[in-house]
C-alpha cells in the first residue's frame, strides 16, 4: 500500500520523550495505544510478505518483545525516531523468518 492510504488508514501518532518514557516505565495507556498503533501498521506491512496469519502475528509480537526491551534497557538516541526504529526491527524480525 501506499503511505497516503496508510496514513488515512491509521491516524499518524508523533512521538517524543515524554512518550518513550511512559513505554519505558509500562503506562499501560501509552502500551495499549502503542500496540494498537504499530500492529496495524505491520499488519499491512506483514501481509505483503507472509501468507500465514501466525507467522504475521509471530513477527508482530517478537518485534514488540525487541522495542521494548530495547527501550527499557538502553533506550533509543532520537524518541522522535521511534516509528522508523520499529519499522527496523520489524523488517530485521522478517528476514530472520526467512531464513
Amino acid at each position: 500500500m501506499h503511505a497516503c492510504i496508510i496514513a488515512i488508514i491509521v491516524q499518524r501518532l508523533s512521538f517524543d520523550a515524554e512518550y518513550v518514557r511512559r513505554l519505558v516505565h509500562s503506562d499501560p495507556e501509552t502500551e495499549r495505544e502503542f500496540v494498537t498503533y504499530f500492529s496495524e501498521l505491520m499488519a499491512i506491512k506483514l501481509r505483503t510478505r507472509l501468507r500465514a496469519p501466525e507467522l504475521i502475528q509471530d513477527v508482530t509480537q517478537e518485534t514488540f518483545l525487541r522495542v521494548l526491551r530495547t527501550l527499557r534497557q538502553s533506550g533509543i538516541d532520537n524518541p522522535e525516531a521511534l516509528g522508523s526504529f520499529v519499522n527496523s526491527v520489524c523488517t530485521n524480525v522478517l528476514f530472520e523468518v526467512y531464513r
